[in-house]
Formats: structure tokens, C-alpha cells, sequence
């Protein structure tokens, strides 16, 4: 191993490193300031304690983020020296843009969001995370403005006597048709792993034995928002993929070729799903592949021709071979690498779909038989067509709800009554939230369960359930 595979190394495992964080830090702004502003809109407890959980896994992220891309900074100039010497005229202009501007921007509103609770007014306090969030897109638009010069070079001229790049124009680079398509599949696709970050942290903690009952309605709302930013976003991310797909077929033939292995031009390409043979595909033998895919993926037509990696490698050796600053012995990627690494992205997001679509089932099944529940471990609850909100189940092992260890069937139903003048043990898990009746005021509900006649049950502290 030479140098500069470790230098491939070592800015490789940062840059993964760093964009752990970078996605999640993008779409959970984004997700913290809709659960704030639903909280100033519907001034439910659960919206601004999530709000303020999330907030502090957010500050997490963007923190270690920042330590992360500070390193990937250096990396530039020190790993790649002369690649920053060449581009650097250009390279360097959006991401000094990304640092004196976007970077100030969000940095400056997060620290009045971190410290302006109690300070700001609630609709300001607000308004602080959305221009932290407005911040961050502004910041990925400039990097990716970088990175996407990288794969379409735009706005330059070679200047043969320094030996370099030199901008010729700022907007081109900034407005290239790569950066217009891999803006918005890269933001729809940090919102989606945020969504699956606040989905998972919620889930955790829902099923967590040590999580109190009373917090469990908290994390279940964690979960719905999770769940539906992902489902949405997710459906972006394919969309847009797909349009990448074929502006990178248009600009980047090679990456394409190599992304599928494809060594030789050919006509209605097939889209391979799974090979054996060598890892560089030299002799490969395809065992599932799906008939005209590829080229319908590369140019949005089954019957198109795809150009394979050889055709390519040939072009550009007569194309920048010639010239001491483009001159490479190989223009072709590393094949293994490109190949199954879209592959194992891939398979990982079908995964997620299909466990998400069984989660889907499993919870239509328990939503309809928990009309059946009156109170789950001290929490009144009511079904869908009582005054409540449901916030829990529990199963005995033949699949019948039980409340309080009692089985309840079919024929079982519930009934309120009311305690006057005493505060209610609130359903929708806010203790400081009274229940009102319409003619006597403020009560406490007594849950009663009966079959065939109402059973009263009743404590001074808290409701219970028993059979009659």
C-alpha cells in the first residue's frame, strides 16, 4: 500500500465519518422547528417535550459534525496538495461562501435557540429554528455546489503557464445542471434519515421497560412524525435518484458503466441485481438481472444503448492522455467498490421499506382491538368513539386485551363517571390538563367495566378496573 492509498484511506473514513451527522443535523432542524411550531399552534405538552429532546440529540450532532468537517478541511490541503493547488481557485470559492456566510448564519441562530427559552418570545424562539434550518440548506447547497463542479466541470479555463484551474464564472458553478438534481435528492434524503433517527430514538424508548407509561404518549408521537418525514421524504429521494441517475448518464458515462459493472456498450442493458465471479466484473455471470432496466435507469427508455466501461477508458485516453495536467494511466474507478456498494445501499433501503410495511400491519391489527381498552397501567383510556385518546395496549398471549391483568371480549364495554371538584388523571398523559365536565366543572373520571351491568370501581388517587 502506497501513499496515496493511505491518504484514499484516510479521507475516506473521515468524509463517511463526518456525513453521518451531516444528513441527520440537515433534516432534524427541519423536524424540531414543525414540532415547535406545532406546539405554539396546538400548545400540547408533547410537541415541546419533544422539541426540547430533540433539540439536545440535535446539538450532539451538529457539534461533533463540526469537529468532523473541520478535519476533512485540512484533509484538503494536506492529502491532496496539488489537487488543491489545481482547483483551488474554484473549489475554494463556494465552500468560503458555505463558511463566512451559511455556517455564520445557522450558528448564529442556533445560539439565540439554545439560550433564548423564557428570553424570546415563543413565535421568535421559533422563527430562530427555522433560519438554523434555512442555514443548513443554504451550507449544503454551497458544498454540493463544490462537489458537483467535481462531476461536471463548468465556468473554468486552464491556465497552462501557472499550471491551474481559474473561475471564469461563479454562477456556473453555482447553477450547474448537476448541483440543480443532487441539491434536492440530497436534502429530500437527509430528511428521510432524520425521520428514521427521530423514529428509531422514539421507538427505543417506547419499548423500553424503564420508560415511564406517562412518557409513552410522548415517544408514540415521536414515532408518527418520524415515520411520516420518512415516508414522504423517502419517496423523494427515489424520485430524484432517478433524475440524477440520468444527468449523471449524460455527464459521467463512466461513473454509470462502472456503478453497474458494464464493460462493453450495449443495447437494451439489463439491470444486474446480483453476480458471481470476480470482484472487478472482468468475468462475471449475472444471476438475477432484469431485462432493459438499466438503460430505462441511464436514459428513460428501455430499448437505449448504454456505453460500457472499455468504450469509455478508450475515449478518454485519446481525449486527456495527450495533456501533462489531465494525463492518467486509468480513467476507470475502482469496479468492486462502485458496484456493491450500490447494492448494499440499496438492499438496506428495501429492507427498511419492508420492515416498515410489516410495523404498517402490525399496527392496523392492534389499533383494531384496543376499542376494547378503558386503562393501561394507571392512564385512563378511552376507545375511538369515547372522549379520550388511546395510549397504550396490553395483549394476554391468545391475543385478547387485557386491562389491569382482566380479560375483556367482544361483549365487554366501559362506562365514565364523575368525581367532582378534583383534577383529572389525564388521558392524553398531561397531569396539568383538567378534565371538564359540561354542567359540573373540573372532575376526576372512575373507569367502570361491566358485562351486561356497570361494576363501580373507584380509589382516591387513581382509577381502577376490575370484573363484575
Amino acid at each position: 500500500m502506497d501513499v496515496t492509498d493511505i491518504a484514499r484511506w484516510q479521507f475516506g473514513i473521515t468524509t463517511v465519518y463526518h456525513f453521518l451527522f451531516v444528513p441527520i443535523t440537515i433534516g432534524i432542524t427541519a423536524i424540531i422547528a414543525t414540532m415547535e411550531t406545532a406546539w405554539l399552534r396546538t400548545h400540547k405538552e408533547e410537541y415541546l417535550r419533544l422539541t426540547k429532546f430533540f433539540g439536545k440529540l440535535f446539538l450532539i450532532n451538529f457539534a461533533i459534525g463540526l469537529v468532523t468537517g473541520i478535519v476533512q478541511e485540512f484533509q484538503f490541503g494536506m492529502n491532496w496538495s496539488d489537487y488543491s493547488r489545481f482547483v483551488g481557485d474554484i473549489f475554494g470559492a463556494p465552500l468560503a461562501v458555505e463558511a463566512l456566510l451559511a455556517f455564520f448564519l445557522e450558528s448564529t441562530f442556533l445560539g439565540l435557540w439554545i439560550f433564548g427559552w423564557d428570553r424570546l418570545p415563543r413565535k421568535v424562539h421559533a422563527a430562530c429554528m427555522w433560519a438554523v434550518h434555512v442555514g443548513t440548506l443554504f451550507s449544503a447547497y454551497m458544498i454540493l455546489a463544490a462537489n458537483s463542479w467535481m462531476q461536471n466541470p463548468v465556468g473554468l479555463k486552464i491556465n497552462p503557464d501557472q499550471g491551474r484551474a481559474e473561475l471564469t464564472d461563479f454562477w456556473a458553478v453555482v447553477f450547474n445542471k448537476v448541483q440543480l438534481v443532487t441539491f434536492p435528492h440530497v436534502v429530500l434524503s437527509a430528511y428521510a434519515t432524520a425521520g428514521a433517527f427521530v423514529l428509531g430514538v422514539a421507538a427505543y424508548l417506547y419499548v423500553r421497560k424503564a420508560t415511564a407509561e406517562a412518557d409513552k404518549a410522548v415517544y408514540l408521537k415521536g414515532i408518527r412524525i418520524g415515520a411520516a418525514w420518512l415516508l414522504v421524504a423517502g419517496l423523494g429521494v427515489a424520485i430524484s435518484g432517478d433524475i440524477q441517475g440520468k444527468i449523471m448518464t449524460e455527464v459521467q458515462p463512466m461513473k454509470m458503466a462502472a456503478a453497474e459493472g458494464l464493460y462493453e456498450t450495449t443495447k437494451s442493458a439489463p439491470f444486474s441485481v446480483l453476480t458471481v465471479g470476480s470482484l472487478d466484473g472482468t468475468n462475471a455471470k449475472n444471476i438475477i438481472e432484469i431485462p432493459g432496466l438499466l438503460s430505462f435507469l441511464a436514459t428513460g427508455d428501455f430499448n437505449e444503448t448504454v456505453q460500457g466501461i472499455n468504450p469509455v477508458e478508450k475515449e478518454y485516453q485519446g481525449k486527456f492522455a495527450d495533456n501533462s495536467l489531465t494525463k492518467a494511466d486509468s480513467y476507470t474507478p475502482v469496479i468492486p467498490v462502485t458496484y456493491w456498494s450500490f447494492r448494499f445501499m440499496m438492499g438496506l433501503g428495501f429492507f427498511a421499506a419492508a420492515r416498515r410495511v410489516a410495523d404498517l400491519d402490525h399496527d392496523q391489527e392492534g389499533q383494531a382491538a384496543q376499542g376494547q381498552v378503558v386503562r393501561h397501567d394507571g392512564h385512563l383510556v378511552a376507545d375511538r368513539h369515547g372522549a379520550g385518546q388511546l395510549v397504550g395496549l396490553d395483549v394476554h398471549r391468545d391475543g385478547s386485551p387485557t386491562v389491569g391483568g382482566l380479560w375483556l371480549h367482544d361483549h365487554c364495554s366501559w362506562c365514565l363517571s364523575w368525581r367532582e371538584r378534583s383534577r383529572s388523571l389525564d388521558w392524553r398523559n398531561r397531569a396539568d390538563a383538567p378534565l371538564r365536565h359540561p354542567r359540573r366543572g373540573r372532575v376526576r373520571p372512575v373507569v367502570e367495566v361491566h358485562q351486561g351491568r356497570c361494576g363501580s370501581l373507584q380509589r382516591a388517587s387513581q382509577p381502577w378496573c376490575r370484573q363484575v
